[in-house]
């Protein structure tokens, strides 16, 4: 009995504490009452706002457990200038021409009134040479497009071989230097298509501009260009000599009603060589609508 009293008593003197001590009514002792009572210096609290004090919330950095990117792919070089024509020993032909009728020529060349014939003639002709614009990617040789940007002729302004001639150096077939409607690097001639655009391939050391012309079968022949002095056309073959001492056959009849057959105009070995020039923005507002699939469009430089 003396027991249970005892509980008794001690269970009522736990209530009566209980309720004399307000919840949570614990002071937190300063350091330097703990180090007076021996103790360690207690653990900083954090995100505790102190008298006097606004709270600052602590900047956290979240750690990026992903690996680094890769390193961005090398950006391409774009080169912008014309294109000169020179033969085997340096001699300059002119540079391709910026004609209505195509860039099928050059400016050094042009048409005597009299005589109709095509002579020789100075670089202050009245035919502007062609400015064109190219990207090469370093590393890469993949053959590129060339394409003109101050073109005053229509139609596509890529440049390429124009016609289906099987070109070998053991074929005198030619096919003609022009403009083209744009096709893929190393692509055959197809069917329903006039010519190849990305053929062009360039050396850095010289700055001659090479032609890869891909035959129908997919083989590669080595491309030459050859420019026909007397009326003022480019040509890309596999054998200049084989051509110039082939023939062609005129449309005109002789007495029979055949066509006739007269020696081809011989072909000068030619290269072209890139001339970097400076295009300054043109300030016209409105660029002129192109059909053109390229990026860059005549109206939108001056030279």
């Amino acid at each position: 009995m003396k027991f249970l009293l005892q509980i008794f008593a001690a269970a009522v003197l736990f209530v009566a504490v209980s309720d004399a001590s307000p919840a949570y009514n614990f002071k937190r002792m300063t350091n330097a009452e703990r180090m007076k009572r021996g103790l360690a210096p207690a653990p900083p609290v954090f995100k505790r706002v102190l008298p006097g004090r606004a709270y600052e919330a602590t900047r956290t950095v979240k750690r990026n457990n992903r690996p680094s990117p890769s390193p961005s792919a090398p950006l391409h070089t774009q080169h912008v200038g014309t294109l000169e024509l020179k033969d085997n020993n340096g001699r300059s032909f002119g540079f391709i021409r910026n004609s209505p009728d195509g860039p099928d020529g050059v400016t050094g060349l042009s048409q005597n009134p009299a005589t109709h014939l095509v002579q020789r003639a100075n670089f202050n002709d009245t035919v502007s040479a062609l400015a064109v614009v190219f990207n090469t990617f370093p590393g890469n040789q993949s053959p590129f497009d060339i394409t003109a940007v101050n073109a005053t002729f229509d139609g596509p302004a890529t440049l390429g071989g124009v016609g289906n001639a099987t070109l070998g150096p053991d074929s005198p077939g030619v096919v003609t230097f022009n403009q083209t409607a744009p096709t893929n690097p190393g692509a055959a001639i197809i069917e329903g298509v006039p010519g190849e655009s990305a053929i062009w391939t360039l050396d850095s050391r010289t700055g001659q501009i090479v032609a890869n012309w891909v035959n129908a079968d997919g083989s590669k022949p080595r491309t030459f260009l050859g420019l026909d002095t007397k009326n003022n056309r480019i040509f890309l073959t596999g054998n200049i000599t084989l051509y110039n001492h082939g023939t062609h056959r005129l449309a005109r009849r002789d007495n029979d009603g055949a066509g006739v057959e007269v020696p081809n105009d011989p072909l000068t070995e030619v290269g072209f060589f890139f001339a970097p020039t400076t295009l300054t923005p043109s300030p016209r507002p409105s660029p002129r609508p192109s059909p053109r699939p390229q990026a860059l469009s005549s109206r939108d430089f001056i030279f």
